[in-house]
């Protein structure tokens, strides 16, 4: 088995404004239940969130780490070290991605 490690790579342009929407919508969710970005937590309350998925069409061309990244950074940012450190899966879908994987219809 081979063991390498990964260079650094640049964050991408939209990564940040991105990651702020997304912390607001965590602190201040909105009142339309269809409006982007969705966020779907596992496991339902009062179990502590593990698994995040945030439906997003505004992933667009960015990787599933890059995604994975700016949910994790907005949600250490809304909810603090410790819940943050109990997420196992932080998962950005578009919504298209999402019907495939039978998070939404």
């Amino acid at each position: 088995m081979s063991f390498r490690r990964a260079t650094i790579r640049a964050r991408a342009p939209e990564a940040q404004n991105l990651e702020d929407r997304l912390f607001q919508e965590m602190r201040a969710p909105s009142e339309d239940p269809d409006a982007q970005p969705i966020i779907v937590a596992e496991p339902p309350d009062p179990a502590p969130i593990t698994r995040l998925f945030v439906i997003w069409d505004e992933w667009g061309a960015l990787s599933q780490q890059e995604r994975s990244e700016i949910i994790t950074n907005a949600y250490l940012r809304a909810h603090g070290q410790a819940d943050a450190l109990r997420l196992s899966v932080a998962m950005g879908v578009t919504r298209a991605e999402a019907v495939r994987m039978g998070l939404t219809s």
